[in-house]
């Protein structure tokens, strides 16, 4: 084998809950609940005889993600591919063609998947035969969501992200999925996020990360959609109005669900049906708000 291409899908916290434990380094533990997007980069992994990691990134064809030109040491997936090739001693280099699908600086992410699947790319192109628990102690040296993503799947999320645990059991697919990206607005740190969480309020709604486990394993939509929960939602929320705007307005315009897609400032709704969700995107496509529809997959 060659070559391998792979999708790196989007993920998405269906639950989203912090612990009360804070670590020195200011972050908390938590409990996630998350799955996959039908959003995805496209990722070509070759082997090169020049013994070097070349990487290029391109916009893809599906959303015209925005072009930006990432150094080689802020991009995972170059990092990733430097771990595995000192790691396991790999004698050929790899070009690495990215194209990129997932809007960047999100909070889908999309680096951390990009990441992954370099990963599981390499693990399969040079048959090194990795463990998942040794593809996750690669991917905690990358960041916390690459340890879920090199999973994937509907998994729970502990400790500091590090720990997943993949569920024996399949999450119903959820059509009718509208992405909305504020405009103008740079996504803020991860670490941000967690210094303006409110104390007293975290672990409160941990009863929905129970509830939404319920509703999945019987498959009712209607209670999964009642029971999405995000931690970050308020307080964010009290730092930038635009995010509980838009909150609002896809309630309003009947979303069963709305709450941020991670720890950035995406929003996501769950509509019923197709056509309102289409008429919602329209009103905020006026505004001159990204959107994008999608599922999970």
């Amino acid at each position: 084998m060659e070559n391998i291409f792979l999708k790196a899908y989007a993920k998405i916290n269906l639950n989203l809950h912090l612990l009360p434990e804070q670590s020195d380094r200011g972050y908390y533990p938590v409990r996630f609940l998350n799955y996959q997007l039908n959003i995805f980069d496209t990722i070509k992994i070759s082997k090169n005889n020049d013994k070097k990691i070349n990487i290029s990134t391109f916009s893809g064809k599906v959303y015209n993600t925005d072009q930006l030109v990432i150094p080689k040491n802020d991009n995972l997936a170059f990092r990733a591919a430097q771990l595995i090739s000192n790691e396991f001693n790999i004698k050929h280099g790899v070009n690495i063609e990215i194209e990129k699908n997932i809007p960047i600086k999100a909070g889908l992410g999309g680096g951390s998947c990009d990441a992954a699947a370099v990963i599981n790319g390499m693990n399969k192109l040079f048959s090194i035969g990795l463990s998942p628990s040794q593809k996750l102690k690669i991917a905690e040296k990358l960041g916390m969501d690459v340890c879920y993503c090199v999973i994937g799947g509907l998994c729970l999320i502990g400790n500091i992200g590090n720990e997943v645990i993949p569920l024996p059991y399949s999450l119903p697919k959820i059509e009718n999925i509208l992405l909305i990206l504020p405009k103008d607005i740079q996504k803020p740190s991860t670490a941000w996020a967690y210094s303006i969480i409110d104390k007293s309020e975290i672990g409160k709604n941990l009863i929905k990360l129970q509830k939404i486990l319920s509703a999945i394993l019987i498959r009712k939509k209607e209670l999964i959609c009642k029971n999405i929960w995000n931690d970050f939602e308020k307080p964010i929320s009290k730092q930038f109005s635009i995010v509980k705007d838009i909150i609002t307005e896809l309630k309003q315009n009947g979303a069963c669900a709305a709450t941020l897609a991670g720890s950035g400032l995406t929003v996501f709704g769950i509509f019923n049906d197709r056509k309102t969700m289409i008429k919602t995107e329209n009103e905020f496509n006026k505004k001159g708000y990204r959107c994008i529809q999608t599922s999970t997959i």
